[in-house]
């Protein structure tokens, strides 16, 4: 166990270097050509670590490596998969969250509110570092989300409407309401996050 836990901590490290001791053939075929720099095959070792299965482990980590390396090269089933598949927590953990928010942001315009959300946390945690143009694309995502009917953009939503003041986030258009219309929209988000089941609403 000790052993496979070194292992699997190796991969997740550097996981364009060695191929996972269980990659059955042809997963080692699609991994030499994403290493060379194929965008398909990019794709394809990133959609196997993203779901798992057949000779090669789930991991999200390894499958926003793989995925990042084709989206760059304008694969745009990368971007929509991570939009829709790849949490705030992995993504977080990259060490550039503006960088990775782009993908986020790509997934969002192409319909996927999920990664609305992600986009708006993901610009939350390095607010100071966004541009104009950024926070409010971002705070425009978490409404969209919210409005899907995703109860954690909801009160991420009702927190931030919550706030008050220059330095904190506010969704586009909110800050010119009057306090007292504020206070009951973030209530209102508060309350329908509640029933979609976040306890802390």
């Amino acid at each position: 166990m000790l052993f496979r836990s070194i292992l699997m901590r190796s991969i997740w490290l550097h996981p364009q270097r060695r191929p996972d001791p269980m990659a059955n053939r042809e997963e080692l075929l699609i991994i030499r050509a994403a290493r060379a720099g194929t965008a398909a095959a990019q794709l394809a070792l990133g959609k196997r670590y993203l779901f798992g299965g057949s000779g090669l482990p789930q991991s999200h980590a390894t499958a926003l490596h793989w995925l990042e390396k084709a989206a760059e090269n304008n694969q745009s089933d990368a971007w929509m998969l991570i939009g829709a598949h790849v949490p705030f927590e992995v993504a977080s953990n990259t060490g550039n969250a503006l960088r990775v928010a782009f993908w986020y942001e790509r997934a969002f315009d192409g319909g996927i509110p999920k990664a609305g959300l992600v986009l708006a946390m993901l610009v939350l945690s390095c607010w100071n570092r966004a541009d104009h143009s950024l926070r409010n694309k971002a705070m425009r995502a978490l409404q969209a989300a919210a409005e899907a009917g995703l109860s954690d953009a909801q009160w991420l939503l009702a927190q931030q409407l919550g706030m008050q003041g220059d330095g904190f986030a506010h969704p586009a258009g909110t800050r010119q309401l009057p306090a007292g219309q504020q206070i009951h929209a973030a209530i209102e988000w508060t309350t329908r996050a509640a029933k979609g089941g976040v306890t802390d609403a």
